[in-house]
């Protein structure tokens, strides 16, 4: 079931920034729904679904990954060892909202990040990312015109706090600060 649905409309797309195409949020009850990759072949954008409440599944080549409330999964739509689904032994509701993006820019950060990091990222539901995806509702049945700029910034912008999500802050080695410091008094 359809909460809202906003299809995005980009004004003179760059082709090569990443394109928003969709927001929206559903809930599914049913082991009925499932979506998988090897049927989606022809599709060519790039999916990050968050869950709000309940509990998803998602499928890769390592097997299952649970997706419960306060994370989310990112994929290529089209990848053949990927699918999506509600659980078999789900009891409640899933409820999500989703984010649909392409382009050649979008598709290789998704694989890249995805490589580095893996499909599920856990993400706070008041970050600012997925406010924005949230507050997408106001535009509930309709298609806003967008520039590419703007777009281009939601995209990367979630991708990159997916990424940050996954990152451990950096320290620099003891060995490097007493090479610095001997160069800087050299």
């Amino acid at each position: 079931m359809y909460h809202w649905l906003v299809h995005f409309q980009t004004q003179r797309p760059i082709p090569t920034l990443p394109r928003l195409d969709e927001m929206a949020s559903e809930t599914i009850l049913s082991p009925a729904y499932r979506n998988y990759g090897k049927f989606r072949t022809g599709e060519t954008h790039c999916l990050f679904k968050y869950t709000l409440k309940g509990e998803g599944v998602f499928a890769d080549s390592e097997g299952e990954h649970r997706v419960p409330e306060g994370s989310g999964f990112l994929c290529e739509i089209y990848d053949p060892r990927t699918g999506y689904y509600y659980p078999k032994d789900g009891t409640e509701p899933w409820t999500f909202v989703w984010m649909v993006f392409d382009g050649e820019a979008a598709r290789h950060m998704t694989r890249e990040i995805v490589s580095r990091h893996g499909p599920v990222f856990t993400i706070p539901k008041d970050s600012a990312e997925i406010q924005r995806m949230l507050e997408s509702r106001k535009h509930d049945g309709t298609t806003p015109a967008i520039t590419p700029t703007w777009g281009a910034r939601v995209v990367t912008d979630l991708l990159l706090a997916l990424a940050a999500t996954k990152e451990e802050p950096h320290e620099e080695r003891p060995e490097r600060v007493l090479i610095r410091r001997a160069q800087q008094i050299v």
